[in-house]
């Protein structure tokens, strides 16, 4: 006898997910060839006695009403061939949702799903001033995620977004999908190959096989998932997480140079272990005060995250107000998760106890992580008035929508060529910060203006000179100066900002040795070249004991210094 509960808790949240976006209109694609599907299917479910069908169904989703959309689309198929292209990219940005292909699994039906992020897939990881969260998602997704092209009734439809499917715990657990969701994303910009979840599943078990067979999957361990992304081309960079400043200075990093990290999740009390994929942080109320050092970590407030076993852009809380109020109700109350399904089984010596969220909700370690596992519980969460009960006290209304894990360590895949990875740009920086003088106590009278450290992030040579065409108030200059600049393939970019007139940007040879990383140019980008502030930050960059006093500088004139 099937449990259907997980496939419904996936389908509710995909609900909440579509109201948000003001779905209308549902068109079913009846027989649907998912790739993904079939590979999967030939090298596991056809073996069967009962095997489902090879084939699946996909659902796309829209914005306006089923006689609108009839209409249009018609109006599409009559644009004449020239302007068509144009015509289909202004109307997916418009009114396409996404997809999502429905697979014959009983347990498990969702396959691969796109869904455009809120409010648009263009924010990027950046410090600019934040709005307090309210009643809504707002913050920044990963940047530039990949680009999806589907064929409706002979027209092509777009749609940005980062893959998400549901595990079936025969091909894949949680693992194999968190490297098959990284894949997704990372092959919109790296040469790699087609990774199905049975493929990812093989390459990880072909070294090593903990649980005597590589199928029914029961997991993946962090060294197997570590073999599968190497063997399609990114080896990843294993970081050990320590607090949740750092954490979250590495996991925007990563979203800002387009990767999405895998975290790997931890319950120690219970043997749990999970594994999720982050594609976007939220925004929280910043510190604010004229000559204060901020950094990027204290304007987060959480962590959007692709979750298998609950649905695509799962908000994720670092701690809830109040947190002693919090834990004592916690504490009082025992709470345990509703029951879990069959396909929960997670990454590898998981605990198979049948339950979704074992662990009662008590202090939350420094790395610590909330895991929002009821769509609702994302409104009751944002809802200042549903918060909290009469006395105060978070409710046990949204405790019980929360599970409890910890961020054990973070796998980021990359090229190869990268030899100096985020931990090594985050420790330069730092380096930087206490050389330049930023982070002292006296350093508000000294600049009279506020700093902040920023983002450190990794962009393609070529991409970030591409941009600069759009900062500069005169791109003709950035052709005169670039001329003879000589960028590594990947090139590393320290952030500091002063005030909001004046932006340095250190950047870094990632190729280089990871114990001696070089500095390749200073870029200060200033409304005003000729203020007093952009003639003070180029001295400090140039005097005598600064580690930047023999690097390049260039100066550009900007419209606005924000990147």
């Amino acid at each position: 006898m099937s449990d259907l509960s997980g496939a419904k808790r996936v389908c509710r949240y995909l609900g909440g997910a579509l109201r948000r976006h003001s779905c209308r209109a549902v068109m079913i694609e009846g027989h649907y060839i998912d790739r993904d599907h079939m590979d999967d299917h030939s090298v596991y479910h056809s073996s069967a006695l009962s095997a489902p069908p090879n084939y699946c169904q996909r659902l796309h989703f829209f914005n306006i009403s089923e006689g609108e959309l009839v209409t249009r689309l018609n109006q599409l198929h009559a644009t004449p061939r020239k302007s068509r292209s144009t015509a289909l990219s202004a109307f997916s940005d418009e009114h396409y949702i996404g997809f999502s292909v429905i697979r014959p699994l009983r347990t498990s039906p969702f396959g691969r799903t796109v869904i455009r992020p809120l409010p648009n897939p263009d924010l990027i990881v950046t410090p600019a001033p934040p709005k307090p969260v309210a009643n809504e998602l707002e913050g920044w997704y990963i940047q530039k995620p990949r680009k999806h092209f589907v064929h409706v009734w002979g027209l092509t439809l777009r749609v940005r977004g980062v893959a998400w499917q549901q595990q079936d715990s025969g091909v894949s657990a949680c693992a194999t999908m968190a490297v098959w969701m990284t894949l997704q994303q990372m092959g919109s910009q790296e040469q790699i190959g087609f990774a199905s979840p049975a493929a990812i599943t093989l390459e990880a078990g072909s070294s090593a096989l903990p649980f005597g067979r590589v199928f029914p999957s029961e997991g993946l361990t962090s060294g197997q998932m570590a073999r599968a992304l190497s063997q399609f081309g990114l080896p990843p960079k294993w970081i050990r997480t320590s607090s949740q400043s750092r954490t979250l200075q590495l996991i925007g990093a990563s979203l800002r140079s387009r990767i999405p990290p895998i975290l790997l999740l931890d319950d120690e009390p219970n043997g749990r272990r999970h594994t999720v994929v982050a594609v976007g942080l939220v925004r929280g109320q910043p510190p604010s005060g004229k000559g204060r050092h901020t950094d990027f970590a204290e304007s987060v407030a959480g962590v959007l995250v692709h979750d298998d076993r609950v649905g695509p852009d799962v908000f994720c809380a670092f701690s809830f107000p109040s947190n002693q109020a919090r834990n004592d109700l916690a504490d009082s109350l025992e709470y345990r998760s509703p029951p879990s399904t069959a396909s929960d089984s997670c990454s590898a010596n998981s605990g198979r106890d049948g339950r979704l969220g074992s662990r009662g909700l008590g202090q939350v370690p420094s790395t610590g992580l909330q895991i929002c596992v009821d769509d609702e519980g994302v409104q009751r969460f944002l809802d200042p008035n549903g918060m909290t009960s009469s006395d105060g006290a978070v409710s046990a209304d949204i405790l019980k929508r929360f599970e409890s894990w910890k961020i054990k360590a973070l796998l980021v895949p990359l090229h190869g060529k990268i030899r100096v990875a985020f931990p090594g740009l985050l420790a330069l920086r730092a380096r930087l910060e206490f050389a330049l003088d930023l982070r002292s106590d006296e350093r508000g009278a000294k600049w009279q203006t506020s700093t902040h450290s920023g983002v450190f992030y990794v962009s393609r040579g070529h991409r970030y000179v591409a941009q600069m065409l759009d900062r500069v108030s005169d791109p003709s200059q950035v052709a005169e100066q670039t001329r003879q600049w000589i960028l590594p393939r990947y090139l590393g970019v320290l952030t500091f900002r002063f005030g909001g007139e004046v932006q340095m940007e250190v950047l870094v040879d990632t190729t280089s040795a990871p114990y001696d990383p070089q500095i390749s140019r200073v870029v200060l980008y200033s409304e005003d070249c000729s203020s007093a502030l952009t003639a003070k930050v180029s001295q400090t960059v140039r005097r005598t004991e600064s580690p930047l006093s023999n690097v390049p500088l260039d100066i550009f004139g900007c419209k606005s210094a924000r990147d």
